[in-house]
C-alpha cells in the first residue's frame, strides 16, 4: 500500500498482526514504537486505532529508509512533510483463510470430505432444535478434515505456498527425458531457480525414511529430503547436482523435470 500525507498526516496509533516494512519514498515521517502499550480501541472509530498511546523509542525516516516492525508492535507514524509511505505488509493466513481454502480443496477433490448425518432422530417436541450432540459431529466434521495428516499435508503444501502469490513462473518448453536430463547433470548443467518459485516439504509418518513431499508454488512431487533441501536452499546462483556427492533417484530426476517443465526451475550449461 503506498499512502500519502500532508505535514501533520496520520492514521493514528495502532498494531498490526503481520510483518511490516515501511519505505520512505518522499518527505519526512516520524514513527513512534512501542512494544508494551494499552490495546483499548478507540470508540466510533472504524480503523483499530489506539485510545492511548505512550512512545517508548521513535525514528524519524527519509527518503530511501525503511523501518521493519514485527507483529504487535505499536505504531503512529506523523508526517514532518508532505511525502508518501510504502507499506509492504506481509501477511500470515488467517483463520478464515485457512477454513476457506481448505472448503474449496475440499470441494476440488473427489468426494468433497465425509458428509453430515444427523446421529440421533429428531425429537418431534423440540422443532427446530439443534441439539448439542448435533452441534458437536459438525465440529467434527470439521476437525475430521483437518485430522488426516496426509490429505491435511497436501492442502497445506499447496495452500501455503500459493498464499498470495503474485506471479507464476513461465513454463519451459523444453522437454527433456529422464536420461537426457541425468546426462545433462552429469556433465555439471546447472539448476537456477525462477524469482517467482516458492518450494517446501514435508515428512509424514508411513513415508518411506529420507523420503519426502516437495511442493512448488500448489505442485506436489515425491523426492529425496536431500534434494528437497537442496532446492529450498537455492538462490540467484545456479547450482549443479546429481554429481557423486548428491547422486539422483528416479523420484529426484521426475521431480526436478517436473520443476523444469513447470518454470520453477531452469537448466543452465555449464560455464
Amino acid at each position: 500500500m503506498i499512502s500519502y500525507s500532508a505535514p501533520g498526516g496520520s492514521v493514528g496509533p495502532h498494531a498490526d498482526h503481520y510483518d511490516v516494512f515501511l519505505l520512505q519514498t518522499e518527505g519526512r515521517k516520524k514513527w513512534q514504537l512501542a512494544e508494551r502499550f494499552d490495546n483499548t480501541i478507540l470508540a466510533d472509530c472504524e480503523l483499530e486505532v489506539l485510545d492511548r498511546f505512550d512512545a517508548e523509542v521513535e525514528w524519524v525516516l527519509e527518503p530511501g529508509d525503511v523501518l521493519y516492525l514485527p507483529p504487535g508492535i505499536a505504531h503512529h507514524g506523523i508526517a514532518l512533510e508532505s511525502g508518501s509511505t510504502c507499506s509492504i505488509g506481509m501477511r500470515a493466513p488467517s483463520a478464515a483463510d485457512l477454513m476457506q481454502a481448505l472448503g474449496e480443496w475440499l470441494a476440488e477433490h473427489e468426494g468433497g470430505g465425509d458428509r453430515y448425518q444427523d446421529p440421533e432422530p429428531l425429537d418431534p417436541l423440540s422443532a427446530g432444535e439443534i441439539s448439542a450432540t448435533a452441534l458437536l459431529g459438525l465440529s467434527r466434521l470439521i476437525q475430521g478434515a483437518v485430522a488426516d495428516s496426509d490429505q491435511f499435508g497436501d492442502f497445506a503444501g499447496e495452500f501455503i505456498f500459493r498464499f498470495r502469490l503474485g506471479q507464476e513462473p513461465l513454463a519451459d518448453s523444453t522437454d527433456l527425458t529422464a536420461d537426457e536430463l541425468n546426462a545433462r547433470l552429469l556433465k555439471q548443467w546447472q539448476l537456477q531457480p525462477s524469482p517467482w518459485a516458492r518450494l517446501c516439504w514435508f515428512h509424514l509418518p508411513g513415508m518411506r525414511p529420507g523420503t519426502v513431499r516437495l511442493f512448488a508454488a500448489g505442485s506436489k512431487f515425491t523426492c529425496s529430503r536431500q534434494l528437497a533441501i537442496l532446492l529450498c536452499q537455492l538462490t540467484d546462483a545456479p547450482v549443479c547436482i546429481g554429481h557423486d556427492s548428491l547422486p539422483l533417484s528416479t523420484n529426484d530426476l521426475r521431480s526436478v523435470r517436473g520443476l523444469l517443465g513447470l518454470g520453477y526451475l531452469t537448466l543452465l550449461p555449464p560455464n
